[in-house]
């Protein structure tokens, strides 16, 4: 019941480290082939994990998708400088303008 609501999602990790623990995966050969099999074991869990997970993503996805949106907001945040730079620059030769509308109707 824990897991069937998708609100959870397998670390890769994690899992592999707590199933070579369970399945005490070492050096020799038959320690080594647990280790193979918890290796093999972790990409279908991560598979399933991915397919009914709420995020249906992994992590991976996410970062990326982070990271570009990241990107555009610093970029959006330049531009909206720039932006009211450019106002205020107007804002004054308006102005400046104004004072020389001034003088000639003097």
């Amino acid at each position: 019941p824990l897991l069937t609501t998708g609100e959870f999602k397998s670390e890769t990790k994690k899992f592999l480290d707590a199933c070579k623990m369970l399945l005490e995966a070492g050096e020799d050969e038959l320690e080594n082939y647990c280790g193979q099999v918890c290796a093999e074991l972790v990409k279908v869990v991560q598979g399933l994990s991915d397919q009914h997970s709420n995020s249906k993503m992994d992590t991976a996805q996410l970062e990326k998708s982070l990271a570009e949106k990241s990107m555009k907001l610093v970029d959006a945040q330049k531009r909206q400088g720039q932006c009211q730079q450019s106002k205020q620059k107007i804002e004054h030769f308006k102005e400046y303008l104004e004072s020389l509308d001034a003088e000639i109707i003097e």
